[in-house]
């Protein structure tokens, strides 16, 4: 009779300040949100700073279309995983970093392919106004992503930092596509993606103090 005392006597001791939480939403529904948080974002965004000029006849070619839907399922992708990674375990799910992991550098790929020859060419870099309107775009679901990912608990916090600068770096090169004019890959990779990967690398050094439990 006594051990038992004691051992209800622990388990109050032990819990006797926990209070009740609410279960955490799907991260599926959490991805949904951020997703029409973009949409809605960049829409703003882009009626402020303009669209490009042959933005009517560009959604005509099929390439640019496929392009598009392309970096839109990377960046969906990645918040996805980023928002699974809030939770220890990830539900049993720790494949799911494959996914926007593998688009994305199919795409870099394709990118780099298609942009050699003028990278091979290229004298010097300079400052263009799409690292401001980039940076403008991808600013807010930026943070967003983030402040989602600070509020659980990752045991993943590097791969964290990862998904969340993909995910960034799509809902960039995503608006700029529709303000930019210039469809040029080596624009597109030096101005349209490369400033966001190294941002995003130079953030990830500090993933654990970020994404800290």
């Amino acid at each position: 009779m006594s051990n038992d005392t004691n051992i209800e006597s622990m388990i109050e001791s032990l819990s006797g300040d926990l209070k009740p939480l609410k279960p955490t939403h799907h991260p599926a529904w959490r991805a949904i949100g951020w997703a029409g948080l973009v949409i809605a974002y960049v829409t703003v965004v882009l009626l402020i700073v303009g669209v490009r000029h042959d933005l009517a006849e560009r959604l005509t070619d099929p390439h640019f279309v496929y392009e598009i839907m392309t970096v839109a399922m990377i960046g969906f992708a990645a918040a996805c995983a980023s928002i699974w990674l809030r939770i220890p375990d990830v539900r049993g799910n720790g494949w799911i970093v494959a996914v926007p992991t593998a688009l994305a550098a199919n795409f870099l790929l394709w990118m780099v392919t298609m942009g050699a020859e003028d990278l091979s060419h290229l004298d010097h870099t300079h400052w263009n106004h799409c690292f401001a309107e980039g940076l403008f775009m991808a600013g807010i679901p930026a943070i967003v992503i983030a402040v989602i990912s600070m509020r659980g608990n990752t045991t993943q916090p590097y791969k964290m930092a990862a998904m969340n600068t993909i995910a960034g770096a799509s809902v960039a090169s995503i608006g700029l596509r529709f303000s930019c004019g210039i469809d040029s890959m080596d624009h597109a990779i030096l101005y349209h993606v490369l400033p966001f990967v190294v941002v995003g690398a130079m953030l990830g050094v500090f993933a654990r103090k970020i994404y800290r439990w």
